[in-house]
């Protein structure tokens, strides 16, 4: 039943979508990085968004409840093929927040273009000692 729902959804045309991150500090602490909330065509939005450290780095995580024992998504991405660029999205969202509160720090505006290909590259991170899923600076 699920792949019958995936294969049709893959089958309609797809829309051009509009995601709009907004990234907030994170309410939890341990692997929680940031929460977020993302709008979609400016007429769809979802709250509860996390963004967690994994250990082949940070993914997203949606919204979900506990049913029978078992953690649910509430809603989320129909296709791989949106899933990708869903998370994509969230995570440059990030990654961009993360550079500009590192140009914050050097107080150089002229910076944060090479800071974002650099945290992008995570080169930045390296050199600095730090480790990147614990980074998320607010």
């Amino acid at each position: 039943m699920k792949q019958q729902a995936q294969q049709e959804a893959a089958a309609r045309p797809q829309l051009p979508t509009e995601i709009d991150v907004r990234l907030y500090r994170p309410t939890a602490k341990g692997p929680v990085l940031a929460d977020a909330s993302v709008t979609l065509n400016g007429c769809f939005a979802i709250r509860g968004i996390q963004i967690r450290a994994g250990q082949n780095g940070p993914f997203v995580s949606m919204p979900s409840r506990q049913v029978h024992g078992e953690y649910r998504d509430i809603c989320f991405p129909c296709t791989s093929e949106f899933r990708q660029t869903f998370d994509q999205a969230v995570l440059d969202a990030a990654h961009d927040q993360i550079a500009a509160d590192i140009c914050a720090l050097l107080e150089d505006e002229n910076q944060l273009r090479a800071a974002r290909e650099l945290i992008r590259r995570q080169d930045l991170l390296r050199v600095c000692g730090v480790r990147s899923d614990l980074v998320f600076l607010t």
